[in-house]
This record gives C-alpha cells, sequence and structure tokens, in this order.
C-alpha cells in the first residue's frame, strides 16, 4: 500500500497529544484528526470503562474486555490487518465491527488502555508493514497519556475523598461540641445556678450570712466557669454568623488579656 507520511503526522499530533489532559480528548485526536489525516473511511476509539471498551464517540458501540478478538490483539501489542484468524474472532461477537481494516491496540506495557479500529483507507489502499508499526508507535504514545489521565484522575478522586472525609471529621466534632455545649447548659449549669439561689437565699435568711459568703461567691465563679466553656464549645452567633462569633471571641479574649489583640 501507499505509505502514510510518518513524519509530518508525528510532528503534527506529537505535540498535541502530549498536552491533552482528558480521554475525550484522546479519542477526538485519534479517531477524527489522525484518522482523517489518513483518509480512511471510518475510526474509532475505544477507551476502557470497567469490564468494557466504549466509544469515546458513540457509547453505543462497545466491546467486553474479554473480547476474544480484544484478547487476541492486546497479546501481540501491536497494529494488525483485519484477516484470517482475526476476522473470524471479531464474527464471534455482537457488535458490528465488519468494516474495520486495522485494529491498534492502545497499550502501556501488558495494560490495555482501548483499541483503535481503523477503516479502509481511500481508494481501498492497505497499509504498509511500516505504517503498521508507525500506528503501533503513536497508540503507545497515547496509552503513557491515557496512563498519566488515569493516574490524576485518581489522585483527584482521593484528594476529593479526603476532603470529604475531612468535612465529616469535622461536623461529627461541631455536633459533638453542640451536643456537650447543650448538656453542660441544660443540666450542669441550670442545677449549679439552682445551687446558687438557694445559697443566697440561705444567706439573706441566715443572721450571720457571713458564713456563706465564699459559698455563693465561689459557686457564682464556677456559674461563670462554666458559662464561659459552654460559650467556648459552640458560641451561639457561630451558627448564624461566624464572623460576629469571630468578633466576640477576639473582643472576649482582649478584655481579659494585659496586652492588646488587633
Amino acid at each position: 500500500g501507499t505509505p502514510i507520511a510518518h513524519e509530518e503526522l508525528l510532528v503534527a499530533y506529537g505535540r498535541q497529544m502530549a498536552g491533552l489532559v482528558d480521554r475525550e480528548a484522546i479519542g477526538q485526536l485519534l479517531a477524527v484528526d489522525v484518522s482523517g489525516a489518513l483518509d480512511v473511511s471510518r475510526a474509532e476509539v475505544l477507551l476502557s470503562e470497567g469490564r468494557n471498551l466504549v466509544a469515546t464517540g458513540d457509547d453505543t458501540l462497545r466491546l467486553p474486555v474479554h473480547h476474544a478478538a480484544v484478547r487476541w490483539v492486546a497479546s501481540g501489542g501491536e497494529a494488525v490487518h483485519v484477516g484470517g484468524r482475526l476476522r473470524e474472532l471479531i464474527a464471534q461477537g455482537s457488535a458490528n465491527l465488519t468494516w474495520t481494516a486495522a485494529w491498534v491496540p492502545l497499550m502501556r506495557g501488558a495494560d490495555l488502555y482501548g483499541v483503535w479500529l481503523l477503516g479502509e483507507r481511500a481508494k481501498k489502499l492497505a497499509c504498509a508493514p511500516e505504517d503498521l508499526r508507525w500506528l503501533t508507535t503513536l497508540a503507545r504514545q497515547a496509552a503513557v497519556v491515557l496512563e498519566t489521565i488515569r493516574y490524576a484522575e485518581q489522585e483527584q478522586q482521593l484528594a476529593n475523598e479526603m476532603q470529604a472525609l475531612y468535612r465529616q471529621a469535622v461536623s461529627a466534632r461541631e455536633s459533638e461540641r453542640e451536643r456537650l455545649s447543650r448538656e453542660l447548659h441544660d443540666g450542669v449549669l441550670q442545677d449549679l445556678c439552682a445551687v446558687t439561689r438557694d445559697l443566697r437565699a440561705l444567706e439573706a435568711q441566715s443572721e450571720d450570712g457571713t458564713q456563706f459568703e465564699a459559698l455563693v461567691a465561689r459557686s457564682g465563679e464556677s456559674v461563670q466557669t462554666l458559662r464561659a466553656i459552654c460559650q467556648d464549645l459552640r458560641p451561639p452567633l457561630l451558627s448564624n454568623n461566624p464572623a460576629l462569633a469571630l468578633k466576640a471571641l477576639v473582643e472576649r479574649l482582649d478584655a481579659h488579656s494585659p496586652a492588646p489583640i488587633h
């Protein structure tokens, strides 16, 4: 067959491929741009999605990874003409792939990232052996980019999961602080306030109230301390206006600090 202009295509598409950051763009480049330069009647790029290879331009076209033709092409790891044994294996599947003239696996080592299917070239010219070798090289470059994209997607997914876990941890911590603050306020603090009121009543009734002064003072201090703890655990303003809550916290710290806080 007529050889393909290898050097021109490498210059035209090599740098483009290296700069791609998503799988769809890889499929577009191979199935439309490069295949158009090859002057083929039709081209599809099927990329790995779980246990299937799915066409980037038509998700109705898919092949299971364990399809006999896919496994046969992947075992060789190189671009091949459709004929003989491969044609027989293609016929075993349900997808209509009789239009394909060449299959190019997108492989990185032993990992299969997809399959590039090419129809007949114009005037039914066959690909020369050097053309198949060049297609294999280009497909391997695409597989490297796909591997990089997969790692980037995995890292992004991991980062998203870590952020979600962090948000859950913060939410759980704040919920626990709110629960503890509410229980202290509604339980222990109210009981302590009642004790303080009783002590003040006894102090008022006693002829010598001095014996209760120290107890009333200590009880009052405990009430204020416990209120401050409840406030620190869950400031009331925090739920409605975090900015005002932060301002109130600074003002409170400033009031109890020997040095001004800005």
